[in-house]
């Protein structure tokens, strides 16, 4: 049997060290035998006030409203 997870991330822009930009959004999917288990996982984070780039947003499509009340991810995710 093969297991694998196909990762994505979410991000405010396209660059953490120009822009500062943060991650938004962490989901992967497991695939057993190259067929998508219905295991998913899905984590929106609170971007700290920074805002997604209007391409970013493009892409992603998460209002920075849907993000403020999310965990941070310097939080304790305990």
């Amino acid at each position: 049997m093969t297991r694998y997870l196909a990762i994505d991330t979410e991000t405010t822009g396209s660059s953490p060290i120009k822009g500062g930009h943060l991650v938004t959004e962490l989901a992967s999917i497991e695939f057993l035998n190259d067929k998508p288990s219905g295991i998913v996982f899905n984590l929106k984070l609170n971007p700290e006030g920074k805002k997604s780039t209007g391409r970013a947003f493009r892409v992603h499509c998460i209002p920075h409203d849907e993000l403020i009340d999310k965990l941070r991810l310097a939080d304790d995710m305990e």
